[in-house]
């Protein structure tokens, strides 16, 4: 004799779709979440969370004050971005402008172009009234000096330093606000073994902290990627 069916057997028997359909939309979720944070640069994804904060009933965060010297500086720092003069890094803790050496001094030369008086005043005019300080950092290629007046590249990263630092000053920065490094060949950002790598490794880096920012332990170069191009 045949059993009848037990009603809503075949019911329980297709439950697993259900959970099957919550876990294709929980990868979907993950996914997006993935997408966001990969296809949209820092200032994207601080305007998507402010976002979504809102629209979930929390308060939109503050923009730091490194991002207002960013949105100060973008108008005039546009032009020079396009034409590869410099580049703008952003990490949590700094905002760092490199202005590619061979646009400031001239082979071995510690004299600065007059042509970037004008970007250097920008940023010391933006730069005013914000509670930040500024390193200027100098760096080179690892190739040995030929002549001129300094010996070794870490001489010469020290003195084109000094020169910007001096030039801010004259330029109005407050003395306070400033302070200056030569780190030679000592921090390349590309292979020394290059023409391409060397030039990228021959920089001035403008780089700006907050007043109360303390760099973290073993952490005092921290690498990240450009937030311009």
């Amino acid at each position: 004799m045949k059993r009848r069916p037990t009603p809503g057997a075949s019911g329980g028997r297709d439950r697993w779709l259900i959970s099957f359909a919550d876990l294709m939309t929980l990868l979907f979720a993950f996914m997006l979440v993935l997408y966001v944070s990969t296809a949209f640069d820092a200032r994207q994804q601080e305007t998507l969370q402010s976002a979504l904060r809102s629209s979930f009933g929390g308060k939109p965060k503050a923009p730091s004050v490194l991002d207002t010297l960013a949105e100060r500086l973008d108008e005039e720092l546009a032009r020079l971005l396009l034409l590869e003069v410099l580049t703008v890094e952003r990490d949590p803790g700094a905002l760092r402008i490199v202005i590619h050496s061979p646009m400031l001094f001239a082979s071995g030369s510690e004299q600065i172009n007059n042509r970037y008086d004008d970007l250097l005043q920008h940023f010391v005019t933006q730069l005013q009234a914000l509670p930040l300080r500024v390193t200027v950092e100098g760096h080179t290629d690892a190739l040995p000096l030929r002549g001129g007046p300094f010996q070794t590249n870490l001489a010469l990263s020290a003195a084109r330093a000094a020169a910007v630092g001096e030039r801010l000053l004259t330029l109005g920065l407050p003395p306070e606000q400033l302070s200056v490094a030569g780190y030679g060949a000592e921090r390349p950002v590309a292979s020394n073994a290059t023409e391409e790598g060397r030039a990228r490794n021959r920089r001035i880096v403008l780089r700006v902290i907050p007043e109360a920012y303390v760099e973290p332990a073993g952490e005092p170069f921290p690498a990240s990627e450009p937030v311009g191009s």
